[in-house]
């Protein structure tokens, strides 16, 4: 880690000019290149698909995918409507691995 990114070293590319032309791309390394996650931990592609749901019950959706802000991520929820759910601790209250949800601190009627 350096500052808030990420510096790897990529095979085949040498110098900062053959990394430049790299971006805008993605990336990707084989799962079981990707280090064991501790108790309560997920990659975020493991959380495509789950149910988010508040703590008054009603379900917002699934989760389809994450934004990157320069504040902090952003889950974007779709079921009757599109929302973009802050990934912060005031937000996200819990994971459910069991039952593929994800609880959240948002009213149903919140954009």
């Amino acid at each position: 880690m350096q500052g808030n990114g990420i510096v790897a070293r990529i095979e085949g590319i040498g110098d900062r000019d053959q990394a430049a032309e790299l971006n805008g791309r993605a990336i990707a390394v084989p799962r079981a290149a990707l280090p064991p996650l501790a108790a309560g931990e997920f990659y975020r592609a493991d959380l495509f698909g789950w149910r988010v749901v508040n703590l008054q019950g009603q379900e917002l959706g699934v989760l389809d995918h994450f934004v990157d802000s320069p504040a902090h991520a952003l889950m974007v929820v779709r079921g009757t409507r599109e929302r973009w759910i802050p990934v912060t601790s005031q937000h996200l209250r819990r994971i459910v691995a069991a039952g593929r949800q994800i609880e959240v601190d948002w009213l149903a009627d919140e954009d």
